[in-house]
């Protein structure tokens, strides 16, 4: 018997994908590098994120650089988020299947990176 189902947030049920990966697109913009492809990013980006940066055309540097080159890059991926989160929405059919799963007596859960307190505005704002 099914007791739990459990969704990831970020480009699962909230349809995010398309901010994150312009996000990307600015941070090679900034940098004048031809970015990745969607599915490169797609399929190769990690939570070591700057592996990624460096496997697709970023230079590799001391530790003292790599810390300031991943927090340029960071502010560069975030500001651009921050910008454009207003037009990303849950899929669809997400709040139906949640509801329905809450009929049927099994719990949900949303995994995310988020930090907890940005996660449940969200899933406030959106219903």
């Amino acid at each position: 018997m099914i007791r739990l189902v459990a969704f990831d947030n970020n480009g699962t049920i909230f349809d995010d994908y398309d901010i994150t990966f312009g996000g990307v697109v600015k941070i090679y913009e900034y940098f004048n590098l031809d970015p990745p492809t969607k599915e490169q990013h797609r399929n190769e980006a990690t939570s070591d994120f700057m592996k990624f940066y460096h496997d697709h055309g970023f230079s590799t540097c001391d530790p003292k650089e790599e810390k300031a080159l991943a927090w340029i890059v960071g502010e560069i991926f975030w500001s651009y988020n921050r910008a454009n989160i207003h037009k990303a929405r849950f899929r669809p059919d997400v709040a139906k299947t949640v509801l329905e799963l809450k009929i049927m007596g099994i719990s949900t859960a949303v995994v995310s990176a988020m930090e907890e307190f940005k996660l449940v505005d969200v899933i406030d704002r959106y219903g």
